[in-house]
């Protein structure tokens, strides 16, 4: 006589439902923490980002053991997309100068309407204690910024380093606005004055 088979080992798809369940959840403490970011600032508390989030305080934690971890990966997501920008800029096909303040407007573009990324990249050394960016994205920002070199249109001093240094200023002008009784500079001002300063004169 054959034995019934076992009900105490998970079937391959009920693993399957709990892996996407796991990634819906981990997505969605994301999203939380950004929407907590931009309302509440940097200062946003772990059980606010769980309630918004809808899944429990323990969940929250079983992802992001610390606020660290998930400033982390918050940091890790917004590197992805700016891989993905800078890629996009560089087959663009646009002359070089162009290419790379239409990537710096599109990237400027994204903290701007999002004062929760603004926050996050005004923080850049709490992010770097976590995390750094991938390898590609300082190989992909050289190249963009080297051919507007080549091309005579940016000083000869222009590195790489200009980028985030740029977008991490910006996303503390951003999350700022309202602070005091009029904005200091719009952010629009302000990558104007960044572009206007990396050009040849």
């Amino acid at each position: 006589m054959s034995s019934p088979p076992s009900k105490t080992v998970p079937t391959e798809v009920a693993e399957r439902a709990r892996r996407a369940d796991a990634i819906r959840n981990r997505q969605r403490i994301l999203d939380a923490a950004l929407a907590a970011f931009r309302e509440s600032g940097f200062d946003a508390q772990m059980p606010e980002i769980a309630r918004r989030a809808d899944v429990g305080v323990g969940t929250l934690y079983r992802h992001f053991p610390t606020k660290g971890d998930l400033v982390g990966a918050l940091a890790d997501q917004n590197f992805e997309r700016m891989v993905e920008m800078t890629r996009e800029a560089l087959d663009s096909g646009l002359p070089p100068l162009e290419a790379f303040e239409t990537f710096i407007w599109r990237a400027a573009r994204r903290i701007a309407d999002d004062r929760g990324l603004a926050e996050l990249m005004a923080r850049k050394r709490e992010i770097l204690e976590h995390t750094e960016p991938p390898e590609e994205l300082p190989q992909l920002g050289s190249e963009l910024i080297g051919r507007a070199k080549e091309s005579g249109d940016l000083r000869e001093d222009a590195t790489v380093a200009d980028i985030p240094t740029i977008l991490c200023g910006l996303g503390q002008v951003v999350a700022t606005q309202g602070e005091g009784p009029q904005p200091f500079i719009s952010w629009e001002r302000y990558v104007e004055l960044m572009l206007a300063g990396l050009k040849r004169q």
